[in-house]
């Protein structure tokens, strides 16, 4: 329905009184928001009043309780150590202090792509990483002032191929307040995504969808009544929200909150000052638009109806609507659906109350819907990968294999789909990466070459480079008397992220070409003084 079409809308708040606001259409002109000139008083019941059905309400009419607002006591968490053993530095990129991907296990039969991380917290500086099976780097975003990036991987918007990440600070206990970011194939900004209604994006997910949506988490403490959990009547929860953000506008076109529809006494978590009972860490579609949230607090993975908001069934933890053996996971990340009935969640086994399994697990759970019954069909772990307390995914590559990043230890491995580990690769031992990703990427940089050049005996070793390209074969090597005036005088093949060039040339500017494998020139980078 356009927005012409939404008719007379009526708001009016027990204490605020009556509201005024205007209308922003969606960008696919098939709703509106409403957004009021004035905001709402904290703890008042608001009553919505239109000529339209709306769901959960009674003859177009539907009434909310707004929350009451508390500021989070939880300060940004504190960086690890770092080792400048476990950092890559580059002459042609200085800006640069990678921390290193080593690759401990390899096989021929692995899956083709990029591996897609984002270390934070330890080695080097935080940011997007791309790297190759071989541990080689594609590109690298360093992020300034204490920035983390957590899930980062390419997805589609606008019918093209996009990278995207959350950036932002993450405090102590895991709540993230940042914004999403969407970056096209040349490494530049096409969207930033918020959550709305006043809150903050949370890292814990960024899924766009097809119709240029996307579902967002974020968190709030507010003042509740915890007396359930041998708390105070006038304590404070921490409330875990989902929302589906219409990208073009930002309009807020679903929320979900957990405290309207999942008690605290589902909770595994003991009672804190600022209660996270529920720490929502994934939402996943399905084919009819219904959502998949994930609890780590209550180890439980919920489906929830998309135009209600109620929760259809729910897997796992005190109030499991399925039996079997694939309800045992605890303090779980990451539920996905793999097809119409298989969901893959990485199982870390720990950190939310309850005993703790020996293990972290990636997962493979086949439902019956009808009989209730949840059944594993296969994990995936690694004996040489401690358990992971907190964070983690599962990620099924085409051919079946399967690749499982393992959080809070900064590990990568691929299996085959009967469990063989047959790839394995570790970021520096004090970083922690939240999901990880092997995923086919074309990158075509929008910025320059980079070089890199010192005087060698006989000649100038040249240094080059290109922070996202995924084309370059090999780099042709221009020298001259002036920066204007250069010719050929090496060719050389491309050779990880930075090759290094022993060029038969004393002049004093340099410049470098990329080259495709046919030969065609890609770029050119600036010319640069020979340094000694």
């Amino acid at each position: 329905m356009a927005a012409e079409n939404v008719g007379a809308i009526t708001v009016v708040g027990s204490a605020s009184g009556g509201h005024t606001g205007i209308l922003e259409p969606d960008s696919d002109d098939l709703g509106a928001s409403f957004v009021p000139a004035t905001p709402f008083t904290p703890g008042e019941q608001v009553t919505v009043t239109t000529s339209l059905p709306i769901a959960g309400g009674h003859d177009g009419s539907y009434r909310f309780t707004v929350s009451t607002p508390v500021a989070h006591s939880a300060g940004p968490a504190a960086p690890g150590p770092s080792d400048p053993q476990q950092v890559e530095t580059f002459h042609s990129a200085p800006a640069l202090q990678v921390p290193k991907l080593t690759v401990s296990q390899s096989s021929a039969t692995e899956a083709a792509g990029d591996l897609f991380t984002a270390p934070y917290r330890g080695a080097g500086q935080n940011g997007p990483m791309i790297t190759d099976t071989s541990g080689n780097l594609v590109w690298f975003d360093p992020l300034p002032n204490g920035l983390e990036a957590f899930d980062f991987r390419t997805q589609t918007y606008a019918g093209q191929p996009v990278l995207t990440w959350w950036q932002g600070y993450v405090t102590a206990t895991g709540q993230g307040y940042g914004e999403d970011e969407i970056y096209d194939d040349t490494y530049q900004p096409v969207a930033t995504v918020t959550a709305g209604n006043g809150y903050q994006s949370d890292l814990h997910e960024f899924q766009l969808t097809a119709s240029g949506t996307a579902l967002v988490t974020a968190y709030q403490p507010v003042q509740w009544d915890t007396s359930s959990m041998g708390g105070s009547a006038n304590g404070v929860v921490i409330d875990a929200i989902m929302q589906e953000i219409d990208v073009a506008t930002g309009n807020v076109l679903f929320e979900w909150h957990s405290l309207d529809h999942v008690a605290l006494t589902a909770s595994y978590a003991g009672l804190s000052a600022q209660y996270d009972y529920f720490h929502i860490n994934s939402i996943d579609e399905d084919a009819a638009g219904n959502l998949l949230i994930s609890s780590r607090g209550t180890h439980t993975i919920y489906q929830i109806d998309r135009t209600t908001g109620e929760i259809v069934w729910q897997l796992g933890g005190k109030d499991s609507d399925f039996a079997g053996t694939g309800t045992t996971f605890n303090s779980q990340h990451n539920a996905k659906w793999l097809t119409p009935t298989t969901l893959t969640i990485f199982d870390n086994g720990t950190g939310v109350g309850k005993d703790s399994e020996p293990q972290s697990h990636g997962l493979v759970v086949a439902l019956d819907l009808s009989a209730h019954t949840a059944t594993l069909v296969q994990a995936y772990s690694s004996p040489s990968v401690p358990q992971a307390s907190s964070q983690g995914n599962v990620q099924t590559l085409v051919g079946g294999n399967v690749l499982v990043g393992w959080g809070a230890q900064p590990f990568v491995s691929e299996f085959t789909p009967d469990g063989t580990l047959i790839f394995q690769a570790g970021l520096p031992s004090s970083d922690q990466n939240y999901r990880a990703y092997l995923l086919a990427w074309s990158g075509h940089p929008a910025a320059a070459p980079a070089v890199a050049a010192t005087a060698a005996d006989g000649g100038t070793t040249v240094y080059a480079s290109w922070n996202g390209a995924t084309g370059v074969a090999a780099w042709q090597v221009l020298a001259g008397a002036s920066a204007d005036a250069l010719a050929t005088v090496n060719t050389a093949p491309r050779a990880g992220f930075e090759t290094q060039i022993d060029a038969a040339t004393n002049a004093p500017y340099v410049a470098v070409r990329a080259l495709d494998r046919a030969g065609n020139v890609l770029a050119t980078s600036a010319a640069v003084r020979v340094g000694v």
